[in-house]
């Protein structure tokens, strides 16, 4: 149970300028297990075919932008939603794509989520 803090509110306030924030609170949730040796052979797996860490749906590569501080740095995106996995299913490398950060947001920004391939359309109709 979340418990809301007075002063508190979901609806936007256009003249909010500050807000109070920083309260403590504890929050009992379930969560699904993710296998982190799996990403780590992702990335692995991908950087040997590749020679680089890269976003699969913009190609932004962290180390070319912040350098050694992006090194081996980027998401880890389950095609196959984690919370749609029965327990004990396996997971292929082939289920995981890697994403920025903010690519990752907008693929899960509404639901149905987007898949990569209409992430990437998303891409090429920008100006960006």
């Amino acid at each position: 149970m979340v418990k809301e803090i007075k002063g508190t509110s979901a609806a936007p306030q256009v003249d909010l300028e500050e807000a109070q924030e920083g309260a403590l609170l504890t929050r009992l949730h379930r969560y699904r297990e993710r296998n982190s040796a799996l990403v780590r052979r992702k990335k692995a797996a991908f950087t040997k075919s590749y020679g680089r860490l890269y976003c699969e749906a913009c190609g932004f590569d962290f180390v070319k932008v912040y350098g050694d501080r992006g090194e081996g740095f980027i998401e880890c995106h389950h095609t196959i939603p984690v919370s749609a996995l029965e327990a004990g299913r396996k997971t292929k490398l082939a289920d995981l794509v890697l994403l920025c950060a903010n690519c990752h947001r907008m693929v899960h920004s509404n639901k149905p989520w987007l898949s990569v391939e209409q992430l990437r359309r998303c891409l090429t109709r920008s100006s960006y």
